[in-house]
């Protein structure tokens, strides 16, 4: 962990490790990877590898992959975090409000507006249900949890 940074998170894992805190004691690290979604051979591998073993693993697409992900990313990648047990998954969705509907058509950027309504099926597809769902403003923050079945590997 590199405190430094000023990233929030790191900020956020130094307090909550702190004497008389939570994590007080515990290896928790971070670690950022270079990442594709839409080959998932490295997420596969990486949750998978020897390190990863024993570890309590969560995962956070904010802003990224549930926003920018055509359908078969986001099924790809929920697959291959589900498949590895990964029991939460947290995130933003597009929303589908008129309002997100209009500033994304004045943007160079390709997003999907999926809301609730059209993650939860790519969700439930790659073996997570939405345990939890709060509204923003432009978005909805999603966390998910395993479903009682997930797809075989391939």
């Amino acid at each position: 962990m590199r405190s430094r940074t000023g990233r929030p998170s790191a900020r956020a894992l130094l307090a909550l490790s702190a004497p008389a805190e939570p994590l007080h004691g515990l290896a928790v690290q971070f670690q950022h990877h270079a990442y594709d979604w839409n080959d998932t051979a490295p997420l596969a591998r990486l949750l998978g590898s020897p390190a990863a073993r024993g570890a309590i693993i969560a995962a956070s697409s904010e802003g990224g992959l549930f926003e920018y992900g055509n359908d078969e990313a986001v099924v790809a990648n929920l697959t291959a975090l589900a498949r590895a047990g990964v029991p939460i998954v947290a995130g933003s969705v597009t929303s589908t409000s008129d309002v997100r509907k209009r500033m994304i058509a004045q943007t160079r950027f390709r997003l999907f507006a999926r809301g609730v309504e059209g993650f939860a099926p790519l969700a439930e597809r790659s073996g997570y249900a939405i345990a939890k769902s709060r509204t923003a403003v432009v978005s909805e923050q999603v966390l998910l949890r395993p479903r009682a079945t997930v797809p075989p590997s391939q």
